[in-house]
């Protein structure tokens, strides 16, 4: 059955929960199940996302994990909760992050936060060099 994500330690640009970036599609779906759905994201994307209702998994051209969108759940950055919460505690969490019009996002960590309104929906952890 598909494994309930509510706990998500990343380690930037390295893994997510184990999920090692660069991993093929394959692997992961052994890992966490089959997805809800299957979608292009936009009419530009390379490839494919995997629905999880609560996250989305990226992959690139080659089938490679390359990145995770969050949207509920606890995500937890080198021991430091940085999902749920405001804009603010993201960037007082480290000084790469770059205010934006609809949230920040640190090039350093390969990490994106979608906060329309100060408060946090989203956050997407990538690869090296996905931002």
């Amino acid at each position: 059955g598909r494994k309930n994500m509510t706990e998500w330690n990343v380690n930037p640009k390295d893994n997510v929960n184990g999920l090692k970036f660069g991993m093929d599609r394959e692997l992961v779906r052994e890992r966490l199940g089959a997805p809800v759905k299957e979608f292009k994201k936009s009419k530009y994307s390379k490839n494919t996302t995997d629905d999880y209702g609560g996250f989305h998994v990226f992959y690139d051209a080659e089938n490679n994990f390359e990145a995770v969108e969050i949207f509920e759940g606890t995500v937890s950055v080198e021991g430091t909760v940085l999902f749920p919460g405001t804009l603010q505690n993201i960037l007082d969490y480290d000084e790469s992050f770059e205010r934006e019009d609809d949230g920040c996002t640190s090039v350093k960590l390969e990490i994106g936060v979608y906060a329309p309104d100060n408060c946090t929906e989203s956050i997407l952890i990538g690869c090296e060099g996905y931002y």
